[in-house]
């Protein structure tokens, strides 16, 4: 929580703009709860089914500064299309620590492909 605490309030302030998924972790959505308090306006984009971007994509505007997304997706574990979302061109933030636990519990490893 610490780094994505870091990184939203060091991105954003008063009047910027935010894409965040939704459904993430409880803390997270704490964390944009309170980023609104402060004169950020986030929209909440829900992560589809089959992890494309469309959504994210026709909730930027002009303000927006940062998007932001899980893969999987805590709690629901659905995986977003990380290439799609890494060309949308924004600041990312990306928190994969559902898949780090899922590599750990089932022995493989977490491998960069240049999304």
């Amino acid at each position: 929580m610490a780094a994505i605490s870091t990184a939203v309030f060091s991105f954003l302030k008063a009047g910027d703009h935010c894409v965040a998924q939704t459904p993430v972790y409880g803390g997270t959505h704490e964390v944009f709860s309170l980023l609104e308090t402060f004169g950020v306006q986030v929209t909440r984009v829900k992560l589809s089914a089959d992890g494309n971007v469309d959504d994210f994509k026709a909730a930027i505007k002009e303000n927006t500064k940062l998007l932001y997304a899980e893969s999987p997706a805590n709690p629901i574990c659905r995986v977003l299309d990380l290439q799609a979302f890494g060309a949308l061109g924004k600041v990312i933030q990306f928190n994969s620590t559902m898949l780090l636990k899922l590599f750990t519990l089932t022995g493989q490893r977490y491998r960069h492909n240049g999304g």
